[in-house]
């Protein structure tokens, strides 16, 4: 499986002329089987290395320096028991970006400051990211597709000391305000 992953990223950035890759952890876990997670932990690490090697030999090729991200969960202890050792791979410099995620909306918890704490010793940079936007969150009492709460938890973000926002699925017709039109408008 691990060379699958790795062929499609080599022919990704062999068949287009992409700035980089991104590896989406947040979408489809578990990985393992129940239970098995942690004894996949260094292979997982491992895998990671790969890819890097992956997209470094493809900076080599065209001249130019081709980027790895990574998307996690918004907990690194949750990542970890997934199998998923990103604490890890920021500060071993194996990812270039890691975008600190969640599978649907934004979280206004996440260990962006212990992701910069790792990335001291490595020139990966951080992101707080969003899974989407959802109309309300019952959990926490607040519309988190609201302008202030994605505001609020980015400038938390840029405090903790994070490089930016990363927006994945932003543009869906569940995340716009505005009706969606239908037709031909070709003319």
């Amino acid at each position: 499986m691990k060379q699958r992953f790795l062929g499609l990223v080599d022919e990704t950035l062999t068949r287009y002329d992409a700035d980089g890759i991104e590896l989406d952890f947040c979408r489809t876990p578990p990985f393992f089987k129940p239970h098995q997670a942690f004894k996949h932990v260094e292979e997982m690490t491992a895998f990671m290395y790969q890819a890097q090697e992956v997209v470094s030999k493809h900076s080599r090729t065209r001249g130019r320096d081709l980027k790895l991200l990574c998307r996690v969960p918004s907990s690194f202890d949750a990542t970890l028991e997934a199998g998923l050792d990103a604490e890890c791979w920021i500060k071993e410099g194996i990812v270039d970006l890691v975008a600190i995620s969640s599978a649907g909306g934004l979280r206004s918890e996440n260990d962006v400051a212990r992701a910069v704490a790792a990335s001291k010793s490595s020139d990966t940079l951080v992101y707080v990211g969003s899974g989407g936007t959802y109309p309300a969150s019952p959990q926490n009492g607040y519309v988190d597709g609201h302008p202030s709460v994605r505001h609020a938890i980015a400038h938390n973000a840029y405090c903790q000391g994070a490089a930016g926002v990363h927006l994945f699925n932003h543009d869906y017709a569940n995340s716009r305000a505005e009706p969606i039109l239908s037709g031909d408008f070709s003319d």
